[in-house]
């Protein structure tokens, strides 16, 4: 059986592989930054302070954990928008959802017909959709295409 600790860096990991799309550099900060790992983000080189959680959504303020990571960007960390990623492994593909402040999330992405969940000043955001509806067109220019060396 798979510990908890290993399911969330295996999770991590997942989640660079779809972000390298947008962002070449991205990188887990468990191997780039011990200070922005220690900070609750968990994906760097991106625009985003991306902190990742697994398993059932039990017991999780969302509302407290954001606000740590925005406080921690006011002070020391270069990100445009704090958000936490929610995967629930073996679930349906609706259930892994993307959390984040609305007001944040309307600054930065203007979503067309974007079916979102609110509960009170935080947007709640299916996975899949965010990665298709929201970070492919504002980013997908920034990935610098890779040439074959000769």
């Amino acid at each position: 059986m798979i510990n908890v600790r290993t399911k969330g860096h295996n999770l991590e990991r997942e989640d660079v592989k779809i972000l390298k799309e947008f962002f070449p550099n991205a990188m887990t900060t468990r191997n780039g930054s011990t200070y922005m790992d220690n900070c609750g983000i968990d994906i760097m080189n991106i625009p985003i302070a991306w902190q990742c959680k697994n398993g059932y959504t039990k017991g999780i303020n969302y509302q407290t954990l954001i606000d740590n990571i925005q406080e921690l960007q006011k002070q020391k960390l270069n990100t445009e928008l704090p958000v936490i990623i929610h995967h629930k492994k073996g679930r349906k593909r609706e259930d892994n959802f993307i959390v984040m402040y609305l007001e944040e999330f309307l600054k930065v992405f203007k979503p067309k017909e974007l079916k979102l969940t609110l509960h009170k000043n935080l947007v709640k955001i299916e996975y899949f959709t965010f990665i298709e509806r929201c970070l492919r067109p504002k980013y997908r220019n920034t990935a610098t295409k890779r040439t074959k060396l000769s």
